[in-house]
């Protein structure tokens, strides 16, 4: 049990170097290497969850060395929830876009499984590290493969995705600088150690110019208005079986690296009183509320339409963040869940449409109930869950 933390995202990690290489060989393994990478995932995340309700948080010191000289791993409760919704919410999801996968890789089904595996070892990973600058080369992983595979969508999905990749790299270097501004205040890596450090002394000025820089970096990882403007393009023109991934998990994440700072990094009432990080999210999270939502009432395309939506719902979360009481932190968690798997359905449901009709507009629509009506009951359902209508 003591090796489950590495055991999340080291199959992912493994078989998205197997992967492409098998598959140059043997393209057709490519597929069920990818979905047992994921299950044995998804299933070392349901026992890790297991045994952390039984018996508490669990970690394992890579390679032998203890921390806080070594890399932690640390799954407690809030880990192994989010690492439990990320790999069950995309074995799902890379099952049902088979068919669209095959239809838009083409003779690159290899690298594009190899990618997506490594997205999902990127995400796992920073969810169970518990090391600041090993959680930046998760960040940095995942978000190599994400450029990457919205490349593929075309000459559309190239310009998307070097935008992607220009304001990320700007995300991932402002995070890197403020982990350095820390590391100068503790001397430290680990997070656990640094809450320590902090919570004796925390009155230096480079822990408070860390803490802005680690948040306005996960703030454009995660799409917050507003660090917000590489969302819509890449979620629009990015190959449907991509979209339909990185949507419901990829901000998701970044939510989860934010909770994880509030959590275990910097002390209770730090990011409040020393520095208004709380404030801020808070204020920008009621932005964005107002902001995607409107912006998505305005739109014609339907996948537009879902990136405005999300950006709306991931205001939500920071707005949970930013309020931060227990009750507020635990709705944001549980909003991280509803929004994954709504956003799985909705974008699962419009690349249907559009890989039957050719269109993802909103007037096409019209009447595609009656060809498609289990597509459309997914659908329904996504949207009835976005607008909150009970159950």
């Amino acid at each position: 049990m003591d090796q489950l933390p590495i055991l999340i995202p080291l199959p992912l990690l493994v078989m998205a170097l197997v992967v492409p290489v098998v598959a140059l060989a043997r393209p057709g393994a490519a597929f069920p290497l990818t979905l047992a990478a994921v299950a044995a995932s998804a299933t070392a995340s349901a026992l890790a969850l297991a045994a952390v309700l039984d018996d508490g948080p669990m970690s394992y010191a890579l390679g032998g060395w203890a921390p806080p000289l070594g890399i932690e791993y640390v799954v407690d409760h809030v880990a192994a929830y989010v690492s439990v919704v990320v790999t069950s919410v995309s074995l799902l999801v890379i099952v049902g876009t088979r068919r669209w996968a095959v239809r838009e890789a083409g003779d690159r089904l290899g690298p594009f499984y190899g990618l997506v595996l490594l997205l999902l070892a990127g995400l796992t990973g920073m969810v169970v590290t518990g090391d600041l600058f090993n959680l930046f080369v998760f960040l940095e992983i995942s978000s190599l493969a994400a450029y990457a595979l919205v490349f593929m969508g075309g000459r559309a999905g190239m310009v998307a995705g070097f935008r992607y990749l220009v304001l990320g790299t700007i995300g991932g270097a402002l995070y890197l600088l403020g982990v350095g501004f820390v590391y100068f205040a503790t001397g430290t890596l680990n997070m656990a150690d640094v809450l320590s450090i902090l919570e004796a002394d925390s009155s230096g000025r480079a822990v408070q110019a860390g803490a802005v820089l680690i948040f306005t970096g996960l703030g454009l990882k995660m799409a917050l208005v507003p660090l917000h403007l590489w969302l819509p393009d890449a979620y629009t023109h990015a190959p449907s079986s991509v979209n339909t991934l990185i949507a419901p998990v990829m901000t998701k994440v970044g939510a989860y690296a934010m909770l994880r700072m509030f959590l275990s990094v910097f002390p209770d009432g730090y990011l409040r009183d020393a520095v208004p990080v709380a404030d801020a999210l808070l204020v920008l999270g009621l932005a964005g509320i107002v902001l995607g939502s409107v912006a998505a009432m305005a739109q014609t395309d339907l996948r537009r339409m879902l990136a405005y939506s999300s950006i709306a719902n991931l205001a939500m979360i920071a707005v949970g963040l930013g309020i931060g009481t227990p009750l507020a932190l635990v709705a944001a968690l549980l909003h991280v869940m509803n929004h994954a798997v709504m956003k799985a359905a909705l974008f699962s449901s419009v690349a249907s449409v559009r890989l039957a009709t050719g269109s993802s507009s909103v007037g096409g629509l019209a009447g595609i109930g009656r060809r498609m009506p289990l597509t459309m009951a997914a659908f329904t359902l996504g949207a009835v869950s976005m607008v909150g209508i009970p159950p």
